[in-house]
């Protein structure tokens, strides 16, 4: 693994930047119809960005201080839009294509140092990459995961260029990436715990002067998150939002993680003990692969184990994450960061085989591995070209399809909203829709377990109010239409057959009647 020259050196990396264009023009190719990818996620985001671009602090579109997520993506955002002056929602695909560009470049620089000797298996490996379903599907959309990618790869640069250097410069900028990594995703935090456990273990690294990198590196990695936290609780009096209880398993958690490996590497449509077994594998494999790091001494801080090092701490913490803690199924995004963790190291196991072999061995190898590069090829053609016909038709899916542009209920919406009294109410199950596509700050119907929620909805039941309801965007954790229409007075206002919109007069007579 050569470190004699300048490892994001244009003349070493021209094949990574032609890929890297490649990419670029895929997202443009993707978001060409509809605009960026939208999620209930990216409207938290989009209306944040707005806020800050504008002087208003990081507030969401329903008016309360965002907490739920830290604010670097929106700071991000919100710093773009206000020196380009252009709206966020305008110019994201822009944005999203110069990350992609810039993931896919520096994963050609890490793979440059990985597996040196052999152009070929770069290429091939960058070209998984770029076409790469599961990266697509982020880069094509508004979500933090973009910015976040990007970041772990430049912490596994700077944390192999400390271990060259072994100086507090190195050291400092270490630190720095992984402390902004937690403000991007509070996931970042696995970034501080693998840059610690590398250092912990350096054997090369004499005791005084590793207690002494490990504080420096620990201290400044979570002070961004510690700000951060300590915000959110100063100003709503919770760290990272209202967390409830995990309602699935260990082991369903790692069934659920299993089934997301086999999207990733395209081996989906085996028997489901198979893609548990598989997915078990890897962790083993990697953690097996870890262990054997921590006994060596030369070349420790090589991307091999760098990347090995990531991977045991992002699937340690998702795992226990998803098992204390209720967030959704264990998805593609959610487990993105490990895609290119997992992924690079298996360059330098390709090179390793092959030159370890030779005649007629060495051609069946190859010709194995040229095999399975065209069957994961194939797949990812497949995908990628349903998601573009959908893409092409009616936009990416989520908020960005054209039905939602079309939207009755949003277009009536859309039209009266001058006519609206100051101080109406608006309630919907897609309340991000509401802001998306009308500017109205609309709040979400209850949740059916919040006391609290119900209890503030009984109390407006005095004022005038809307429900936009999006059958789309159904939930059983909300109150159903039904529920509404049973307890509450309303009328429908607008009938489509992707919802309704119903008008509510307020009556205080109401509220003491639900009392």
């Amino acid at each position: 693994m050569n470190s004699n020259f300048n490892i994001f050196a244009l003349k070493h990396n021209y094949d990574s930047a032609i890929v890297g264009i490649l990419g670029a023009l895929l997202i443009f190719l993707f978001t060409r119809h509809g605009g960026i990818g939208l999620e209930p996620d990216s409207i938290v985001y989009l209306s944040t960005a707005r806020s800050a671009a504008l002087g208003g602090g990081f507030f969401e579109f329903e008016g309360i201080p965002v907490i739920d997520f830290p604010i670097g993506y929106p700071a991000f955002l919100g710093i773009i839009q206000f020196i380009s002056r252009v709206d966020i929602l305008q110019s994201a695909h822009i944005i999203n294509m110069i990350l992609y560009f810039i993931l896919i470049y520096l994963s050609g620089c890490i793979i440059n140092q990985i597996a040196p000797k052999n152009k070929w298996i770069k290429i091939a490996f960058l070209l998984l990459i770029v076409f790469s379903p599961t990266l697509l599907n982020v880069y094509t959309v508004l979500m933090s995961e973009t910015l976040f990618l990007v970041m772990i790869l430049l912490f596994f640069i700077a944390l192999h260029q400390y271990g060259q250097k072994k100086t507090m410069n190195a050291l400092l900028l270490v630190a720095v990436i992984a402390g902004l990594s937690c403000v991007v995703r509070y996931a970042g935090v696995t970034l501080v715990g693998a840059g610690g456990l590398m250092i912990l273990f350096d054997k090369k690294l004499k005791i005084d002067l590793k207690i002494k990198h490990i504080l420096i590196f620990g201290i400044i990695g979570i002070a961004f998150l510690v700000g951060n936290l300590l915000r959110n609780h100063l100003i709503m009096g919770l760290f990272t939002g209202d967390r409830e209880k995990s309602l699935t398993s260990l082991f369903e958690n790692i069934q659920n993680y299993a089934s997301v490996f086999s999207e990733f590497f395209r081996y989906s449509s085996l028997p489901q003990t198979v893609i548990i077994f598989i997915g078990i594998s890897f962790i083993i494999f990697y953690g097996f692969t870890f262990i054997r790091t921590l006994f060596k001494t030369d070349k420790y801080y090589n991307f091999l184990n760098i990347c090995v090092a990531y991977f045991i701490t992002y699937t340690v913490f998702i795992l226990l994450s998803a098992t204390f803690s209720r967030f959704e199924t264990l998805n593609f995004r959610l487990l993105s960061p490990l895609y290119l963790a997992c992924l690079l190291p298996f360059t330098f196991y390709v090179s390793w085989l092959i030159s370890r072999l030779s005649g007629w061995k060495r051609y069946s190898l190859i010709s194995v591995f040229i095999l399975a590069f065209g069957g994961i090829s194939y797949s990812q053609y497949k995908e990628n070209n349903e998601l573009y016909v959908m893409a092409k038709n009616s936009g990416i899916p989520g908020y960005a399809e054209e039905c939602w542009r079309k939207s009755p209920i949003l277009n009536y919406l859309n039209e009266n909203k001058h006519t609206f009294k100051e101080g109406t109410r608006f309630y919907s199950d897609g309340n991000e829709a509401v802001y998306l596509f009308t500017g109205l700050r609309g709040d979400l119907v209850p949740h059916v377990e919040s006391v609290k929620d119900n209890e503030e909805f009984k109390v407006n039941q005095k004022d005038d109010y809307y429900i936009a309801w999006f059958i789309d965007n159904e939930d059983s954790e909300l109150l159903s239409l039904d529920t509404l229409l049973k307890n509450y007075k309303l009328t429908q206002v607008v009938s489509c057959l992707e919802g309704g919109l119903y008008f509510h007069k307020g009556s205080a007579d109401e509220v003491q009647t639900l009392k």
